[in-house]
């Protein structure tokens, strides 16, 4: 004997919490893995911007390791100006100008030494009388450059000349180093 069946199945009954389920898993793993790539991404560039600031760290300590030798330049440069200034202010007196204002001499008198200090000048010499040598002393003060002449030594010799020596001091700088 043969069974059938004559009824008619109904359609089995949609489960709807297994469908809710489902779709819930997929959005929440969509969900986790939008995430995931946003997460990713941002770790990507601030792995680059890292690398641009090592990059930059770098340069600045290689740029810091000049930085004293840019000060001694600096430094040299702002004492080469000042010399510039020095020269510019004493372009008119220097100690050339000084030199040949103390050579002007009666030609009996003989200047043996001059050493200039600073603004000051010593002059060592030899003139035939004692007379000859304070009138050259005279004379030098009367000189506008000069601002003041000191006697520091004026002797008599045993051939009837006088040495003497005076210090000078200019009204200008003359010959700073």
């Amino acid at each position: 004997m043969i069974n059938i069946n004559l009824i008619i199945k109904p359609n089995p009954k949609l489960r709807w919490r297994v469908v809710l389920r489902t779709v819930l898993a997929v959005v929440l793993l969509v969900a986790v893995g939008a995430a995931g790539y946003g997460g990713w991404q941002r770790l990507e560039r601030l792995r680059i911007e890292r690398a641009a600031v090592e990059r930059l760290l770098a340069a600045y300590k290689m740029e810091g390791k000049g930085l004293a030798e840019t000060q001694a330049a600096v430094a040299e440069a702002e004492g080469f100006l000042a010399g510039v200034g020095a020269i510019g202010r004493n372009q008119e007196f220097s100690q050339a100008a000084a030199l040949e204002l103390l050579w002007q001499r009666p030609p009996s008198l003989r200047l043996t030494k001059v050493t200039f200090t600073g603004r000051e000048a010593a002059v060592t010499g030899d003139a035939p009388t004692f007379a000859a040598a304070n009138q050259y002393l005279l004379d030098l003060r009367a000189r506008p450059p000069v601002e003041a002449v000191t006697e520091v030594a004026a002797e008599r010799i045993a051939t009837g000349e006088t040495t003497f020596t005076y210090l000078v001091r200019f009204r200008e700088e003359v010959g700073q180093p």
